[in-house]
């Protein structure tokens, strides 16, 4: 998607089944699903990240940017620190931005609770 080959992207997306077991496929189409405004499609997709553990601060991201989007405010903070953690900028770029999209946040939430 990052070279410009929208529509080859979408095709490849919209191939990803919901159901499999690999995560970067699904972050793809969580990105898609939720540029496309199609919030049901992403968050079953988050769901099945959350299914199978999230193993990296890239897939909790994604965890996070769907339960925003679903208004969705419970354990976030400690959703967050686990991302946070798990950060490596070796792993290089969105990765080397997640440390600055989630500083404070935790505090954030805490003080703000998990009602909308």
């Amino acid at each position: 998607m990052r070279g410009g080959q929208l529509e080859k992207a979408e095709k490849i997306v919209d191939a990803i089944e919901v159901d499999q077991a690999d995560a970067t496929a699904l972050t793809a189409y969580i990105d898609v699903q939720l540029a496309r405004g199609k919030r049901k499609e992403a968050i079953a997709a988050a769901r099945r990240i959350e299914e199978l553990g999230p193993t990296n601060a890239h897939e909790f991201y994604y965890l996070l940017a769907v339960r925003l989007e679903e208004q969705r405010y419970d354990d976030l903070p400690e959703l967050i620190r686990k991302a946070e953690k798990l950060i490596d900028p070796a792993n290089g770029y969105p990765e080397i931005y997640l440390a600055e999209v989630m500083e404070g946040l935790p505090e954030f939430f805490e003080g703000i609770g998990p009602s909308p």
